[in-house]
């Protein structure tokens, strides 16, 4: 009689006496004093609850195989029901080899065998004991599920963490979630720049490759976009985790300001997008013009040398807006830009005020820097007397655990300052660009708008104006802030008598709305 040995363990188990070759020579032993001939043997590491068991298949058709060769039964040989299987899902494969005698089921660890001819009361034995290695499964996913459910409860992590983190474990097998230090200030790097509404996705991806920013897999291969996208989602770096859809708050170091974040989510919903570069001859005002009415956007095109707009009607109700020429458009976008306008004596005041304010800050900076350069030095001190201290024999009053836990607090310390430091050496970049860049705008929209390049001033118009629509042949706008308060203060009566009259620039004659 042919037999058909089958051992199995499943991937997370390997306890003593469950162990692939302990089975084996177990079954093969069983089949010698049997006088079975074993023609094939199959070891097999896969779980008999989770996913498509190939190789639990594989075997299947192997003893069918063999039956239909020889038309004898197969002798399957097991150790105990739960090596075979757990749970009733794949007993009726098995009864039903059993039924048509292709194969008759030796348990051999728990001396039972099943075959065509046994009674009502083997086989309801054998049921019991599929039963009880299925209660078996489920209490331990139900000890999972309570050990999950409290860990959560308790802000931990039970899955692995995103890029910028890493699981660890200490030496008691405690597993811990802690910051990356060679990847968690890129991550934070490509919050920053994306919140600016400057970048796309392809351009962070671009960005995470120049810096080295690479997977955690062992191949530590490139990211691609819909890494990217999902970093700049997940809401782990400003401390809540995600489970089954449902957020929890962690207990884990936040790595992105929520301010950051948020801005970050606004610019990838699109809502403070920059206009977008067309791949064909830019349009000045292609995508960023709407009917007030019926919504729709309009779309430029070029006839006879000029340029028009036109609405976007499919889809949308009948409606009376009508194509506009861009000199229309122009006219009105112009009256807005003259009337952004600071006279002479007003911008030396604000200079001055703006000076004050940047002294003030370097000051503050100045003394905020300082007192973080100390403690760096002073948390330099602390891990050089700590080496010492590991290193020092005699000394018995520290453990190698709290000598390793409390280095792994300066390090983190120090990598929090030193992030720190670098974005505030950005920020006050940013800080001196933009002052500029308004005090400009503020001094010379208009001669700044008029002399730029078509994409500039699709820049220009996203600073400066935002809900750009046409009612009834109209432009109707709202200006930007600051620039809606310099107008405000432009068209003050009491500013205007202490100034020259023959400064103040034309009204605006657009329907602006500030």
């Amino acid at each position: 009689m042919k037999a058909v040995i089958f051992s199995r363990v499943s991937s997370k188990e390997q306890e003593e006496g469950h162990s692939i070759d302990a089975q084996t020579s177990k079954l093969q032993a069983y089949c010698q004093r049997k006088g079975f001939n074993v023609a094939q043997t199959f070891k097999v590491t896969e779980s008999s609850n989770i996913g498509e068991r190939k190789k639990f298949n594989a075997m299947l058709e192997y003893i069918k195989e063999t039956h239909k060769s020889n038309k004898k039964r197969v002798v399957l040989a097991v150790d105990k029901v739960d090596r075979l299987m757990r749970n009733f899902k794949d007993y009726p494969v098995i009864a039903e080899l059993v039924e048509k005698e292709i194969a008759e089921l030796h348990i051999v660890g728990e001396n039972d065998v099943i075959s065509k001819e046994s009674n009502s009361m083997e086989k309801m034995f054998f049921n019991f004991r599929i039963m009880m290695a299925q209660s078996y499964t489920d209490a331990i996913r139900d000890n999972v599920k309570r050990s999950n459910e409290y860990k959560i409860q308790n802000g931990e992590y039970p899955n692995k963490a995103p890029i910028g983190y890493i699981n660890i474990r200490d030496e008691a097998g405690k597993s811990d979630i802690i910051l990356d230090n060679e990847r968690c200030f890129l991550v934070k790097g490509l919050f920053q720049e994306y919140s600016t509404g400057t970048y796309t996705l392809g351009d962070l991806l671009v960005m995470s490759k120049t810096w080295g920013l690479r997977n955690k897999n062992k191949a530590k291969s490139n990211l691609v976009k819909s890494h990217i996208f999902k970093i700049i989602q997940d809401k782990f770096y400003i401390g809540t985790m995600t489970i089954k859809g449902i957020e929890y708050p962690h207990r884990y170091p936040k790595l992105v300001d929520e301010a950051i974040f948020n801005k970050c989510q606004k610019v990838l919903s699109g809502s403070n997008k920059k206009p977008f570069k067309y791949a064909k001859k830019p349009i000045l005002f292609r995508g960023i013009i709407k009917c007030s009415d019926c919504g729709a956007g309009f779309s430029g095109y070029e006839k006879r040398g000029h340029m028009y707009y036109r609405p976007n009607k499919k889809g949308k109700e009948a409606c009376s807006c009508r194509p506009l020429k861009e000199e229309q458009i122009l006219e009105s976008i112009n009256n807005a830009l003259k009337s952004i306008y600071i006279p002479p004596t007003l911008l030396e005041k604000m200079k001055g005020h703006l000076k004050s304010t940047c002294h003030a800050k370097a000051e503050y900076a100045n003394s905020e820097f300082e007192a973080l350069n100390i403690e760096i030095n002073d948390i330099e001190r602390k891990k050089k007397k700590l080496f010492d201290m590991m290193l020092d024999d005699n000394v018995q009053s520290i453990t190698q655990d709290m000598c390793d836990k409390k280095m792994q607090e300066l390090l983190q310390r120090q990598h929090e300052i030193t992030n720190y430091l670098e974005s505030q050496t950005k920020a006050d970049e940013v800080f001196y660009v933009t002052v500029k860049s308004i005090l400009d705008l503020c001094s010379h929209a208009y001669e700044i708008f008029e002399s730029s390049s078509i994409d500039k001033k699709r820049k220009l118009l996203s600073y400066l104006v935002s809900n750009i629509t046409v009612k009834a042949g109209k432009i109707d706008y709202t200006l930007q802030k600051p620039f809606n308060e310099l107008v405000k203060i432009a068209e003050n009566d009491k500013w205007w008598a202490v100034e020259n009259s023959n400064l103040r620039p034309p009204r605006c004659q657009g329907n602006r709305k500030t």
